[in-house]
């Protein structure tokens, strides 16, 4: 199981730095699709959030079911440096593969993906502290419960 985990991990940062616009540029309708879903700089960004942010909760659950005893910014941290890697090599690619060069965009994006990772780990780790999974369960409401008798 828990090698299904770490290769789903691989498709999941193989996805991330695989050049999206460059890949799109090769389809005939891609190109122009892809500049109307992101020819506003918001959905870039948001993007960029969701993204890292889901990187970061499956992070998460893979470092806490390794190392529960851990804490939040002990595993935050190595979900920071994994991000940061994984950030880097897909702005690095993106430079490669479309010809530019490093300029202030590379360095925004940087931040905002680590800005997302910081998002969704803190989603997960506050939806993670009610009953250890992604989905948070109601407080019980028997105010009355029943008695031994």
């Amino acid at each position: 199981m828990l090698v299904r985990k770490y290769l789903l991990l691989l498709v999941l940062i193989v996805a991330i730095v695989f050049p999206l616009g460059w890949f799109v540029r090769q389809l005939p309708f891609g190109y122009h699709f892809f500049n109307q879903v992101f020819k506003y700089e918001w959905a870039h960004i948001a993007g960029h959030l969701v993204i890292f942010a889901v990187l970061a909760i499956f992070l998460s659950r893979l470092l806490y079911e390794r190392y529960p005893e851990r804490s939040f910014l002990y595993r935050f941290a190595w979900i920071a440096g994994v991000v940061f890697v994984v950030a880097t090599a897909q702005e690095a690619f993106q430079i490669i593969s479309m010809g530019r060069t490093i300029g202030r965009a590379e360095f925004f994006d940087l931040a905002t993906d680590l800005v997302g990772a910081l998002l969704g780990a803190s989603v997960e780790q506050i939806l993670a502290r009610h009953d250890g999974s992604l989905r948070w369960t109601p407080p019980d409401t028997n105010l009355h419960p029943p008695t031994a008798e």
